[in-house]
């Protein structure tokens, strides 16, 4: 999965992106503190560092984003049995 694939997807009103990314681009980025806790105890649960939690979040929303841009739906089966679709977008 590349992020040059998911190109279907609307931009609303958000301003157009330059597509310039390069491979090993440094990024700046202040987290909240929910989510800078929520990367630490990832990182601490699976011992990888703050930006491999951060890179392996990236490629998973951009594999359900794909995957949902082809009609795909993500879901959990519980430990009941019961089936509970995810919603990552509400509009596109």
């Amino acid at each position: 999965m590349t992020p040059t694939s998911l190109t279907s997807a609307k931009a609303g009103n958000r301003p157009a992106r330059s597509n310039t990314a390069k491979a090993g681009q440094r990024i700046s980025v202040s987290l909240t503190g929910r989510a800078a806790e929520t990367t630490r105890q990832l990182g601490d649960l699976l011992e990888l560092t703050d930006g491999e939690v951060i890179r392996r979040a990236l490629s998973l929303l951009a594999a359900v984003v794909a995957e949902e841009e082809v009609g795909s739906t993500l879901a959990f089966r519980t430990a009941s049995g019961e089936v509970e679709r995810i919603r990552w977008r509400t509009a596109l």
